[in-house]
């Protein structure tokens, strides 16, 4: 693959001779910090044998912890930038593309309604994050809307409120679920 994108006009005896000058240039360096193996020839195929640290490793890491803290997950939350390879539009990654999202919301849900009332800044972030990755989901925008009444942030309350009617009533043409209203009403009312 290599070969075709970047020597395409050679043949391959010309390509053979050179790939080998910086495939020894890069065992040299990799073996100079510390790598025994780090380049090996399969099949006919070169791999490079190096562990890599990578965002995706660290979110699964962090969805894996049995013991959440705020770091971690506000961690969490700036490594997510979108779905597992979604520019690259790789149909094989869709199963994990899946998997990754729900088990990111799923987790930011379960450590936001937890800290609720403790890690308010963190729990905000979790809470615009789903809602960023999730537009539409009612309990998303629900515990949203209780977050901001919890915290008496009016101005941040009225403004979900008034996003989600633009997208919902102008845009969907359906109305704002009862229940979310109901909880704005209470907290204005309260207010």
């Amino acid at each position: 693959a290599i070969f075709d994108g970047v020597w395409q006009d050679f043949t391959a005896d010309r390509v053979g001779a050179l790939l080998h000058p910086p495939l020894y240039q890069l065992r040299k360096l990799l073996r100079g910090i510390g790598f025994v193996e780090p380049v090996k020839l399969i099949d006919e195929h070169y791999i490079i044998n190096v562990p890599v640290k990578s965002d995706i490793h660290e979110i699964e890491r962090i969805i894996g912890s049995t013991k959440l803290s705020a770091h971690l997950v506000e961690n969490m939350v700036e490594l997510y930038k979108g779905n597992f390879l979604e520019e690259e539009d790789y149909h094989w990654a869709l199963s994990t593309q899946y998997k990754m999202k729900i088990n990111y919301l799923n987790l930011l849900e379960k450590y936001a309604l937890q800290e609720m009332d403790n890690q308010q800044r963190i729990v905000e972030l979790c809470l615009v994050k789903m809602l960023e990755l999730e537009p539409y989901n009612e309990e998303f925008v629900y515990y949203l809307v209780d977050f901001y009444g919890r915290t008496k942030n009016l101005v941040k309350l009225v403004g979900v409120i008034e996003r989600f009617k633009t997208v919902w009533v102008e845009e969907l043409g359906i109305d704002i679920p009862d229940k979310i209203m109901g909880i704005y009403t209470e907290y204005m009312i309260r207010s």
